[in-house]
């Protein structure tokens, strides 16, 4: 069984959304992100490579805020996670919305995942992130 562990500023994240969406559309959205958690564990190498620094030895799940989302939309909302298979352990850093603005938006997901502490989580010489199975 894969373990998870939590960025200690991940319940930031929830607290921001919760701020943002309201407490419906906040409750909505948690159950998509239990949804995409369960996804990221159940095969951790699916999600797409992140390929910026500081974030590249990361993958990122996307998804949706809402249930139902309206048709020709594209997921609004990122889960940021990195496998370590050696370990065989998820590590969360972050879960928001996508941003994408031509001038960086603060809240953008990846803005605010740049700016944590993950020097812990980085990957040692030896292990093999680039792992496709």
């Amino acid at each position: 069984m894969i373990q998870e562990v939590y960025h200690p500023m991940f319940t930031d994240d929830l607290d921001f959304l919760a701020q943002k969406l309201g407490k419906r559309k906040f409750n909505e959205c948690l159950i998509q992100i239990d949804q995409a958690i369960e996804q990221v564990l159940r095969n951790p190498y699916k999600a797409a490579a992140l390929k910026h620094p500081p974030l590249q030895a990361y993958r990122k799940k996307k998804f949706f805020s809402a249930p139902r989302p309206h048709k020709k939309k594209r997921p609004n909302m990122r889960l940021l996670y990195r496998y370590v298979p050696g370990e065989n352990t998820v590590y969360f850093l972050a879960v928001g919305f996508r941003m994408a603005t031509k001038h960086r938006n603060p809240h953008d997901i990846y803005q605010r995942a740049k700016k944590r502490e993950f020097s812990q989580w980085e990957p040692k010489d030896d292990e093999n992130e680039k792992n496709t199975e």
